[in-house]
């Protein structure tokens, strides 16, 4: 409770004759019954005419709203379109709009989208700069660039399963994007729209709050749970710096301590602010998942106590929050149980405003203004005295900072003299990471098709995947790349340790124990030629094939790391074949291991985007990681990237994706950029396609195994997260690798050291959309 409401209390109190140090007086004004007062409001009291409330009514058969972009500022002439999402690949206008000064727009609903499911139908705000910003129409709509991260989000967890079948209400989508709009107000408002919204997509994906809503809309019936879903109120102690005003007065000092903790079940979160230099001050908030209350916190017994304790706690805030006036009391005959002979008329209305800037310990920030107005009358029956208060408290609440900033006003009357207060309050809240520890980001389900196979080496090839398995002693399958369907095989007799298919699907070669590699024609796996690896430059021969790829420029020609069953470590020498025959075996530089491979250590390879150039990477951790060239019999060592943690070999779309999920530039070896999903380290990334990469997750240094990222790795946004268990109940315990299909669809091969059954798995991570 504010200082100026504890001082005009204590008027009320001493026109009663009940304490503060002082008597009062005078006739009851107002008359009302001879129980219960009236309070009569005019002349010098009166509080001056509340701010005007926007407009923000919902019209049968119009979608209406405002576009906010950089600052929270509107966005004039922009085009607004409304939408009819069946297909959300390719979304259908309806009708469109322009925005006028104000960034407001209105636009005619057809009557047939009243039958539609909520989520079919969508706004979009084209932005002159391009930027494009969409939300769910809900009637009255702001479309922001918090807006479009929930529209994102929100759709690809609908897209993709992860929200279940339950069919959302308008309302719940409308809350979801408003929240997430609430957190744009209070953290990347002043970015450009577009780098706004991924500032707040990033935001969302490991926000508690956001993933505890995502939960309820993913339930059958929504359940309880504390609902600060714009994170308004803390979970960790903080101590506020605060700056105090009182009747104009020279400005204070005054510490806050702020903590709150859940209760059991998560049902309401119980806050406490005191002030050790002010109990004045000091009150309880409690939070739960429809709305914020607070109360005053009284440290002797008294009416204005009492009065407080009829009247309840006050709804400051509810989620979310939607502007607009509300009387959240309305007490004309209000009995105290404590004190027989007083009535009361107690009248409190709420005024809840959009998000705006406000002036708090000289910084600016954005938050929620929230106004309450009290008309209370109080009338001593056994006396007949009666105490008037007109009073009007403003609260700033900012996403992310908490209460910034609480000013008031009032007016006491008692025995017809009227005394005014005044009072105002600022504070900035800690550290933002006390409003909640990032959490994992809900995971949508995995679409996976499997098949138990014993295998070695599974590769994705244009039409169909080739699996070296070890059926008949050693063989190759080609499967369905749709469903993994058996479609042919050939036994070879021999452990077949890698497989590979050229670019155009027209030849698979197989790397065969005993220093051999079989090429096939890839449809009807019959063998076209065979050819043996050489010996090494000690005469010894090479009768392992540790890793190998064909050119994808020219189907004849393969490099292959050439090993030794004899020596401990998987790498070896690069030896390139055209048409069988070996055309290169010579490493850049003078070492005379492995043909001067020694030094480099390869143990892995993939062809690169530009023609005669091939990337490699050490077995060695740290590992270094390579481009080289081949001409004719000479290769030459193009660039290097020594003693990366995680190597980075594999990529599209002129990027190279490490396992960490450092990303380089394909020819230079730069780094362009580090994905990141903070607090939470990547490992094992992999190109999942075109742009994209899929990581596993770590947190605490542990490997989170079933929960996978998507990125873009070109631009780093984050496109969602998975859950797939890589190990089928009755399938071997190995190490996972996952290869890309397309720009939706992975490979993953799990292969054990022994002979149990393994699992060769195709990941569906869109849903099919």
């Amino acid at each position: 409770m504010g200082s100026w409401k504890v001082r005009l209390a204590c008027g009320v109190v001493a026109g009663l004759l009940v304490a503060c140090g002082g008597g009062g007086g005078g006739d009851a004004e107002g008359g009302g019954t001879s129980n219960y007062p009236t309070l009569v409001v005019g002349g010098s009291f009166s509080l001056p005419a509340p701010d005007a409330l926007p407009d923000r009514s919902v019209l049968a058969g119009v979608e209406r709203g405002q576009v906010l972009g950089a600052g929270s500022q509107p966005v004039t002439a922009a085009t607004v379109e409304l939408l009819d999402a069946e297909d959300p690949a390719a979304p259908r206008v309806l009708a469109s709009a322009s925005t006028g000064a104000d960034g407001r727009f209105a636009l005619d609903r057809p009557a047939e989208t009243s039958a539609w499911p909520a989520a079919r139908t969508w706004l979009r705000a084209r932005l002159a700069d391009g930027t494009v910003l969409r939300a769910y129409a809900a009637g009255w709509t702001a479309l922001t660039p918090g807006t479009e991260a929930a529209h994102q989000a929100l759709t690809r967890s609908l897209t993709r399963g992860a929200l279940g079948t339950r069919v959302h209400t308008r309302q719940e989508l409308a809350d979801a994007q408003d929240a997430a709009s609430l957190l744009w107000h209070g953290t990347a408002v002043a970015s450009p729209p577009a780098e706004a919204a991924a500032a707040v997509a990033m935001a969302l994906a490991t926000q508690a709050s956001w993933n505890q809503m995502l939960q309820r809309l993913a339930a059958a019936t929504p359940s309880s749970g504390v609902g600060d879903v714009a994170g308004l109120l803390p979970r960790a102690a903080v101590q506020l710096q605060s700056s105090l005003v009182e009747d104009g007065a020279a400005a204070r000092a005054v510490t806050v301590n702020q903590s709150c903790f859940d209760l059991q079940g998560a049902i309401e979160r119980q806050c406490t602010f005191a002030t050790p230099e002010q109990d004045s001050i000091s009150e309880q908030w409690a939070a739960s998942t429809s709305a914020v209350t607070v109360r005053s916190i009284f440290f002797e017994r008294d009416v204005v106590t009492e009065l407080f304790d009829a009247i309840g706690p006050l709804p400051l805030l509810e989620f979310p929050a939607r502007p607009g006036e509300q009387v959240v009391v309305d007490r004309p005959r209000l009995d105290l149980a404590s004190a027989p002979t007083v009535g009361a008329n107690v009248r409190i209305t709420r005024r809840i405003y959009a998000p705006q800037a406000v002036q708090a310990l000289g910084t600016t920030v954005q938050a929620i203004p929230v106004v309450f107005d009290f008309e209370i009358a109080i009338l001593d029956r056994s006396t007949g005295q009666q105490v008037d208060l007109l009073a009007r408290e403003r609260r700033w609440i900012a996403p992310g900072r908490g209460w910034v900033r609480t000013d008031g006003q009032g007016l006491v009357r008692a025995g017809g003299t009227v005394t005014p207060a005044v009072s105002d309050q600022v504070a900035i809240a800690g550290q933002p990471d006390t409003f909640g520890a990032a959490v994992l980001p809900l995971p949508a389900p995995v679409q996976r098709q499997t098949v138990l196979v014993q295998h070695r080496h599974a590769v994705v090839g244009p039409n169909s995947v080739f699996v070296a398995a070890e059926e008949g002693g050693g063989s190759v399958q080609r499967r369905g790349l749709d469903d993994l369907a058996l479609q042919t095989s050939a036994v070879v007799g021999s452990t077949v340790r890698r497989v590979a298919v050229s670019a155009d699907g027209s030849r698979v070669y197989l790397g065969v124990d005993g220093g051999r590699v079989i090429e096939f024609d890839a449809v009807s796996l019959t063998p076209r030629r065979e050819f043996s690896l050489p010996n090494d430059p000690a005469g010894r021969a090479y009768d392992r094939v540790y890793d190998l790829v064909v050119d994808r420029f020219n189907p004849a020609r393969i490099v292959l790391v050439a090993g030794s069953s004899q020596r401990f470590g998987e790498y070896g020498a690069v030896l390139v074949f055209v048409d069988g025959v070996l055309t290169a075996r010579n490493a850049p530089g003078q070492n005379v291991d492995d043909f001067g491979w020694g030094r480099y250590a390869i143990g892995a390879l993939a062809w690169s985007e530009t023609a005669d150039e091939y990337l490699a990477t050490a077995r060695l951790v740290p590992e270094s990681s390579y481009r080289f060239r081949v001409q004719g019999d000479q290769t030459t060592e193009l660039a290097a990237l020594p003693l990366v943690t995680y190597g980075a070999w594999k990529g599209s779309g002129g990027r190279l994706i490490a396992a960490d999920g450092a990303v380089y530039d394909a020819q230079t070896f730069q780094l362009v950029r580090q994905l990141a999903l903070a607090p939470f380290a990547l490992r094992r990334c992999e190109p999942l396609g075109g742009t994209q990469a899929l990581c596993n997750l770590s947190t605490g240094g542990v490997d989170v195994s079933d929960h996978l990222v998507r990125f873009d790795a070109i631009t780093g946004a984050y496109l969602g997260a998975y859950r797939a268990d890589t190990n089928p109940a009755d399938s071997c315990i190995g190490n996972p690798t996952r290869s890309a299909v397309d720009g939706s669809r992975q490979l993953v091969s799990v292969v054990a050291a022994s002979g149990l059954s393994c699992s060769l798995q195709l990941w569906q991570l869109d849903g099919g959309s």
